[in-house]
């Protein structure tokens, strides 16, 4: 006896900071279980590829998920949560002063996405010539404490140009390329850590006074971890 077809609702989702839309589906057993499985690791990196490969699961259409911003990545997993699991989730919060644990239920919908959002800048190196940088991908983003500020840069890199002709970061060699930005003046680097900087992120801020203490507390929510709640 054949098991019955399940059909799967279907829904679109315009991607922050673009006006591109891609259809996606809720998660299904499978993707509750890769979350279970992140959400109990304690390594963040872990946790953010449980998240990618979800949205990936879910996307019904043709986006790279691995190349987005963390934001990105991000609001798209938490627009999925809330149309497959609800738009309320259960948090703790911790009175900074005496340490007093604290329920707060919070809507999904309550996190901004806060910064600039412009997807690449460029920056000049002469009269004729510069660089084009991209925002960061979300496995950079997360990762750059254990990467040197070289291979920062070099992810960041989209292409390079001159008034001839543009240079595209995978036709270049890696070597050629580290010797290129080593001769680079100081303030192209300095332009492209304010870009990465400015870089949106998706939060929330949380003020509360202490029911034990009366302590005015500030909390920000917008880490990995704290989406599997």
């Amino acid at each position: 006896m054949a098991l019955p077809k399940i059909d799967v609702p279907k829904f679109d989702l315009t991607l922050p900071g673009t006006t591109e839309t891609y259809e996606f589906r809720p998660f299904l057993v499978k993707e509750n279980n890769i979350l279970t499985q992140a959400a109990a690791s304690e390594d963040i990196l872990t946790q953010l590829k449980g998240v990618i490969q979800i949205v990936e699961n879910c996307c019904l259409g043709n986006l790279k998920i691995e190349s987005l911003p963390l934001y990105q990545i991000q609001w798209l997993f938490l627009q999925l949560k809330a149309r497959s699991v609800g738009e309320e989730v259960d948090f703790i919060l911790t009175c900074g002063e005496c340490e007093t644990k604290i329920n707060y239920k919070m809507n999904l919908n309550d996190y901004e996405i806060k910064g600039n959002n412009s997807p690449t800048k460029k920056v000049m190196i002469n009269e004729k010539s510069g660089l084009v940088f991209r925002m960061p991908n979300a496995l950079t983003q997360v990762s750059a404490a254990d990467l040197t500020d070289l291979e920062v840069i070099i992810r960041g890199i989209d292409h390079i140009f001159t008034d001839e002709e543009i240079i595209h970061i995978d036709d270049i060699e890696k070597e050629e390329l580290v010797t290129f930005i080593e001769q680079l003046p100081l303030q192209v680097i300095k332009d492209a850590h304010e870009f990465y900087i400015n870089v949106p992120v998706l939060m929330h801020m949380k003020e509360f006074n202490c029911s034990k203490c009366n302590t005015e507390n500030r909390v920000l929510i917008n880490s990995i971890e704290h989406f599997f709640a």
